[in-house]
């Protein structure tokens, strides 16, 4: 039972938001404050500190990426007439 009642002070510019979530998340206003209120983790030292590093990991496997695939067109603009002619032997061979 809720018997207990809460208010807070909000600008109209938070207002707003408050009731485009509520109203995207097909809730009312009290029932979108307390499911962000209880149910919404907060991000916490430990957690900010572990996206963190997932963030800098996924950055250095997309250099690494990005650097092999610089590879692959370098050996391929390089070699382009020589595997041209490759293509067309196993082509021809068909």
């Amino acid at each position: 039972m809720k018997d207990k009642r809460f208010e807070i002070r909000l600008s109209e510019k938070e207002i707003h938001c408050l009731d485009t979530n509520a109203r995207s998340s097909k809730m009312t206003r009290s029932e979108y404050i307390r499911f962000a209120s209880c149910m919404i983790p907060i991000a916490t030292a430990t957690s900010l500190a572990e996206t963190i590093q997932i963030l800098r990991d996924i950055y250095i496997e997309l250099k690494r990426q990005g650097n092999n695939l610089n590879q692959v067109s370098k050996f391929i603009n390089t070699y382009k007439s020589e595997l041209e002619i490759k293509k067309n032997d196993i082509l021809s061979q068909i």
